[in-house]
């Protein structure tokens, strides 16, 4: 159930406006512009931030989950769509740990993760999820980069094959790729030979993914997927 309340925003709270949100979400927007509603979207939240405490989600004032671990994610929500207000909280606080003004197109779906830039700044990532259906015997693949301490880039190939990306930025999804579930993939960050492999038949032909990646040593370097 939904709970309505009053968020305390700390004076030092800052936003990660990259490309990706000015571009797909519509931007920051201070958190007293009017809130003009349209029709419904869908949203689905995630908590990207390696080490970081549990996390509640509010948009606008109203609660819409709650103990969000690093690693987890919440299923699709049907929300109001138009211009919002989006909020991480310390779980049980009203303490804004990130803040987002953003537009939600009606209609839409989106992903929302609690992010870190690896200049230490906490904030909000969101995309716009890719829901077309993926070609024959093909899974759709989008690929995020949020290793939150470090400015280093990823590149993923074909396990023994061609290279896919060269030099995935921090906080940067990448466009929908058509994956053969029969072949694995490896993902190294740039300039060493740190390897992390996902392999052949993770994907499921006909599904949507977003994998994205956390860590910048072999000791933390990790996937994670969900299904769009």
């Amino acid at each position: 159930m939904n709970t309505k309340t009053y968020l305390k925003l700390k004076n030092n709270w800052i936003l990660i406006c990259s490309i990706a949100l000015l571009t797909i979400l519509g931007g920051c927007a201070k958190t007293s512009d009017p809130i003009v509603v349209e029709g419904t979207a869908k949203l689905r939240i995630a908590n990207g931030l390696p080490g970081s405490a549990p996390q509640d989600f509010y948009l606008n004032t109203n609660k819409i989950a709650t103990n969000l671990a690093f690693g987890e994610s919440l299923a699709y929500q049907t929300v109001t769509s138009g211009t919002v207000n989006l909020f991480y909280t310390a779980t049980g606080t009203q303490n804004v740990n990130a803040s987002l003004g953003a537009y939600l197109q009606t209609d839409q779906s989106y992903t929302v993760f609690y992010a870190r830039s690896s200049a230490g700044q906490n904030g909000i990532l969101g995309l716009q999820d890719d829901t077309n259906a993926p070609q024959a015997g093909r899974a759709s693949v989008r690929f995020i980069n949020l290793n939150a301490s470090s400015t280093a880039t990823i590149n993923i190939s074909v396990l023994n094959g061609s290279q896919l990306i060269s030099g995935l930025a921090e906080n940067a999804p990448s466009v929908s790729y058509a994956i053969d579930p029969a072949i694995a993939l490896t993902a190294t960050f740039t300039g060493t030979t740190t390897l992390l492999t996902v392999p052949a038949g993770t994907f499921v032909a006909g599904k949507s993914y977003i994998v994205w990646f956390t860590g910048t040593t072999a000791a933390d370097f990790a996937t994670h997927i969900i299904t769009t």
